[in-house]
């Protein structure tokens, strides 16, 4: 777990603060990494509203679908990548999980997808989700309804995002802020 904090803009400006949790998916037999998910969170400012500065566009390698549907004073972004570098994915998206990783001797595999998905409301409650799988971690085959999803995308990837997407969307907006997370079924190639 570590606190950070994360600037924003609105009627007031600063940084909210929030905490990180991460969780290791290893194969039973060899300990092998299989998945890693960090999730942040803040509770929100309370009275203040909040503005928040997304990029939320496609790139090359990277398929993003802006969920806010214009909506300045929210932030709603799912992004999912191709084949990237496990390290820098980990150094860039979730230094402390990678220097967690490090500190137990967990070696990474040298390519993985990420799959990300971040939620901020004007009430400054946040709660973003990373999840990197390694390239050869089987998500459950499901197509995508997704249109121009880069070539080194899997549409499976998209599709499990896009539940991800709607299950942090559910836990933001609810009472408990509880967040379920999609099924997964591991069949290690």
């Amino acid at each position: 777990m570590g606190r950070s904090g994360l600037p924003f803009s609105g009627d007031i400006s600063g940084q909210m603060q929030f905490e990180t949790q991460h969780l290791l998916l290893r194969a039973d037999a060899d300990g092998k990494f299989q998945a890693a998910l960090a999730v942040s969170a803040s509770q929100g400012g309370g009275t203040g509203h909040f503005t928040w500065n997304s990029n939320c566009q496609p790139r090359p390698n990277v398929h993003a679908i802006d969920n806010t549907h214009g909506n300045v004073d929210a932030l709603d972004c799912l992004r999912v990548t191709g084949l990237v570098s496990t390290q820098e994915a980990l150094q860039l998206m979730a230094p402390g999980l990678l220097a967690d990783l490090a500190s137990r001797k967990i070696a990474l595999p040298r390519a993985a997808y990420a799959v990300s998905d971040e939620a901020g409301l004007p009430n400054g409650t946040f709660v973003t989700v990373l999840v990197v799988f390694a390239a050869d971690f089987n998500l459950p085959h499901a197509a995508s309804d997704q249109e121009r999803l880069p070539d080194s995308v899997r549409p499976e990837a998209v599709a499990w995002g896009v539940r991800l997407a709607d299950a942090v969307r559910s836990s933001i907006h609810s009472l408990s802020g509880t967040l379920v997370l999609p099924a997964v079924a591991v069949n290690a190639n």
